[in-house]
């Protein structure tokens, strides 16, 4: 071994390169199949209607889905929610109990902008019985907004 700490920072590098990658996929239902334990992250993409139709098959699932913002609470002590409306009037409450105190100021503004100049935005979140979502993160002009409470607020 003519360098050792080359190969260390070789190995150090090849080893954080395949063992630190998250994968991501993000396919439909009907699309999901047993190679999906494979993956870190699987996020179904699909519309309200659909979860609304056929809850069990989404039940503890990361769904993605998009429409329009229609209420929204704002409770300091007890988290956040807003209520996601499609075109064809089907809605679905999404929530957030673990908030990121540094963003929320910023995700109620987008939230708010959202509402009243009636765009759509994207979410990102686990499906629950009861017809909820607990979000993990919102798209709104372009941007990702991730809402869970990052560790160190935890403290």
């Amino acid at each position: 071994m003519k360098n050792p700490v080359r190969w260390f920072a070789g190995t150090l590098f090849i080893s954080l390169f395949f063992l630190g990658c998250t994968s991501v996929v993000r396919t439909d239902l009907e699309s999901l199949s047993d190679s999906s334990e494979w993956y870190s992250i699987v996020i179904v993409t699909t519309e309200i209607e659909s979860v609304m139709d056929n809850p069990e098959a989404y039940a503890g699932r990361t769904v993605e889905l998009s429409g329009y913002v229609k209420e929204r609470s704002v409770e300091i002590y007890n988290g956040w929610s807003f209520i996601l409306e499609d075109a064809r009037s089907n809605s679905i409450n999404c929530y957030e109990w673990e908030f990121n105190d540094a963003d929320l100021t910023e995700l109620e503004i987008v939230l708010r902008q959202a509402m009243k100049e009636d765009e759509e935005i994207t979410i990102v979140g686990k499906f629950e019985k009861g017809q909820n979502i607990e979000l993990e993160s919102i798209e709104a002009r372009g941007q990702t907004y991730p809402t869970d409470k990052p560790l160190w607020q935890y403290e």
